[in-house]
């Protein structure tokens, strides 16, 4: 019976060079009309959103409606010292452009886009299903980290960390697994995680029973069968640091297998790290497993197609300037 992973799940962020450049472009001339958002000053107050994570501030939430189009906002309580960062709602338009612009495949899985902040350089954006809604995500980013040197919307950590929350929506939609009702009501009750685990014939995960063509599933059973008892010993490891080092050291001891450390955390996130590298980095030539797994993405006509309206969304025209901006991740720096 395959294992579920049930800790969360995105955390990472890689750069790139030249597709912040390139997606920048393409969002800087967003019509603003196409993005309307309400007025801060009069937006009704309302809790943090369940899901975003107890140490983030929390500034305001967007509602996402039509084919992306930013709608009513609810305002966070917020220390006054972030005051302008939740009325500025320029940047978070900008912000939102090129999110857009990244998940544009998959955007009707997205009702909501929260704007917080735990500071620069540590949490730089998550997703997260709604709570009540389960079959609907948000998308949370830290507007600290969304600006790079000179005030662009962007930079290299940011939108590789865009790419890589894309990733998880594609494998966690309810087309791929679908809502369960009681597990979506009751997500950590251990007695009914197990027996809804040994219920399901596929993959198993905390969002449900993968349907047998998801591509978690499929992923699973060429990629990560071997793995379970390897996977559940580092999701046993309550302690974060030593949970960092016991992924660097499984990765460690298996380089050919993940695209990068991170990827070594579990199945989801190595899903989302080799779609990111799929997206970005040209096909690989080389016989690892490791390769194997971003050709993975090649066999899904429709996975093809998104990567690459992504990647004509703007002026980029080569590959090189790419595979030179990656590099491996912070552990810290996204959350699922």
């Amino acid at each position: 019976m395959p294992a579920d992973v049930s800790a969360p799940r995105a955390r990472l962020c890689l750069p790139l060079l030249a597709l912040v450049a390139l997606l920048f472009s393409a969002c800087e001339g967003a019509d603003d009309e196409d993005l309307e958002d309400g007025d801060a000053s009069t937006s009704p107050h309302g809790p943090a959103p369940e899901g975003l994570g107890d140490d983030l501030t929390a500034l305001l939430t967007y509602a996402v409606v039509g084919s992306g189009e930013l709608g009513a906002t609810t305002l966070h309580d917020a220390p006054d010292d972030l005051q302008d960062q939740q009325e500025d709602a320029p940047v978070h338009r900008r912000i939102w452009a090129l999110a857009r612009t990244i998940f544009a495949s998959q955007i009707r899985w997205v009702h909501a886009f929260v704007v917080f902040t735990d500071g620069p350089d540590e949490t730089l954006a998550s997703v997260f299903q709604i709570h009540g809604e389960p079959a609907q995500w948000a998308l949370a980013v830290d507007i600290a980290d969304a600006l790079d040197a000179n005030g662009d919307v962007g930079g290299t950590d940011f939108t590789y960390t865009l790419v890589h929350e894309l990733g998880h929506i594609i494998a966690l939609n309810a087309d791929q697994i679908p809502v369960d009702p009681e597990l979506a009501a009751n997500p950590e009750d251990p007695d009914l995680l197990d027996e809804k685990r040994a219920a399901c014939s596929t993959f198993f995960i905390e969002e449900g029973c993968t349907r047998p063509e998801a591509f978690l599933n499929t992923y699973y059973e060429q990629f990560w069968s071997d793995l379970d008892e390897a996977s559940a010993q580092i999701e046993d490891i309550d302690d974060d640091a030593a949970r960092e080092d016991a992924i660097e050291a499984f990765y460690e001891a298996n380089p050919d297998r993940f695209v990068t450390a991170y990827a070594a955390s579990n199945i989801t996130e190595d899903f989302a790290e080799s779609w990111s590298y799929f997206v970005l980095r040209a096909e690989p030539e080389g016989d690892a497993e490791k390769d194997a797994k971003v050709l993975y993405f090649y066999d899904y006509p429709v996975l093809v197609a998104a990567r690459e309206d992504i990647l004509s969304s703007g002026a980029m025209t080569g590959m090189s300037a790419l595979e030179r901006g990656l590099r491996a991740p912070h552990p810290r720096r996204h959350r699922r």
